[in-house]
Parts: C-alpha cells; sequence; structure tokens
C-alpha cells in the first residue's frame, strides 16, 4: 500500500489554470496517470493508454436509494507533457459524462435482472473485464469540518479499496478539511515496487503545481 496526500485547493487551481474546466477528478486520473507513467518507466515498460474504471453516484438527491455507476475513460500514458495529459483526461470524462455512460450502464444493469441468466453473467464478466479498465479509481468526498474520535481531532483520513478480480491495482480518494489523500492498493507480483509510482504521483502533483505558477 501507499499514499499521497494533496491540497485540494491545489487540485482545483490546477483543473482551471492547466485543464480549463477540468474538475478535481480529473487532475486526480491525470495525477495516477503520472504515476503509472513513471513505474512503467522505471520498470522498463513502454508506456501506453490504460483504461480506468471511475465510480460515479447517481443518488440525485434520492436520500434511501444507493445507486452508483461508473464510466471508462483511457489513461494517456504515453503523452509526455503532465498538462497534455490533464487536458487530454479533462476531454475524454467530458465526453463520457456528454454520451451520459454513466445512466446508460445503469439502466443496463438494472434490467440486467429481467434478462437470462447467460446473459446477465456475461455482462457482469464484460463490466469487470481488465481489458476493458485495468484499474478502478474512486474518490469520496469526506468531512469539510473537523472531526473527533473520542475527542481526539483526527488530523488526517486514509482510504484503502479492495482489488477486483483479476485485477492488479486500485487507487481510492478520500479528502477531510480540504486535503485529498490517495490510497494505492496493488497486488505486489504484478505490481512490484508501488513506492516507485507513489513517488511518480507526488512528482506530477508538483509538475502540475509549477504549471499553475507560471
Amino acid at each position: 500500500m501507499g499514499f499521497v496526500l494533496a491540497p485540494l485547493l491545489d487540485l482545483k487551481r490546477i483543473g482551471c489554470s492547466v485543464g480549463g474546466d477540468a474538475t478535481v477528478n480529473d487532475v486526480l486520473l491525470a495525477l495516477i496517470a503520472g504515476g503509472l507513467r513513471y513505474w512503467m518507466d522505471a520498470e522498463g515498460r513502454a508506456p501506453m493508454s490504460l483504461g480506468a474504471k471511475v465510480p460515479v453516484s447517481l443518488h440525485h438527491g434520492e436520500r434511501l436509494a444507493n445507486r452508483d455507476s461508473f464510466f471508462c475513460v483511457e489513461l494517456p500514458l504515453w503523452e509526455a507533457d503532465p498538462a497534455e495529459r490533464l487536458r487530454l483526461i479533462h476531454e475524454a470524462t467530458s465526453v463520457r459524462k456528454t454520451q451520459h455512460d454513466a445512466d446508460a450502464l445503469d439502466a443496463v444493469f438494472r434490467g440486467s435482472s429481467r434478462t437470462p441468466i447467460p446473459l446477465e453473467r456475461f455482462l457482469a464478466r464484460r463490466a469487470d473485464d481488465p481489458r476493458v479498465a485495468a484499474l478502478c479509481v474512486s474518490n469520496v468526498p469526506g468531512p469539510r469540518v473537523p472531526i473527533f474520535v473520542a475527542d481526539a481531532r483526527v488530523r488526517e483520513l486514509y482510504s484503502v479499496a479492495e482489488i477486483g478480480e483479476r485485477h492488479a491495482l486500485r487507487v481510492s480518494a478520500i479528502s477531510l478539511e480540504g486535503i485529498l489523500s490517495l490510497g494505492f492498493c496493488a497486488e505486489p507480483t504484478a505490481v512490484p515496487r508501488l513506492e516507485i509510482m507513489v513517488e511518480g504521483v507526488s512528482r506530477e502533483l508538483a509538475a502540475l503545481q509549477r504549471a499553475t505558477s507560471r
């Protein structure tokens, strides 16, 4: 496992300055893409595009319904420039949102209960196929105000999510009082030296911070 902390204000500033109207999630994906590229270079592997599965909440104000879906987006690891990687990711996520991928997938899986069992199983396998999405990246907004446990103030909050079946890497993020924590969980034989990827994410954050200060 590994962790990286990033100020939310910096991520918002990066999105506005480098990616135009890029969201915090876009910047988060860009950081992970930079870390993956740095790790692949250290492992002697050629950078490529990797699919990322991005969970999306579809609650839309519904208090009792637990409606979650996802969309998939390509992370352009082949692009060397961090700012351009962010721009490409923002462009790709914008298309996915415009085409309402998460809503369409939600409708498919809600309807799968009325489909033949073999088709339902095929849809489930397809959704979890590592060739469609090599990793899952989730982001959960946490408390914006101080929280306490047994009268002690919680200074940092971390999230670790389990790796999906037939996958080797999972990234989960959670925020607390304006600080976003990225948690990395990997299968060590498939993703050795995870600390290098974590270092690459920190380097990517520093590079994008420099880009916004110009």
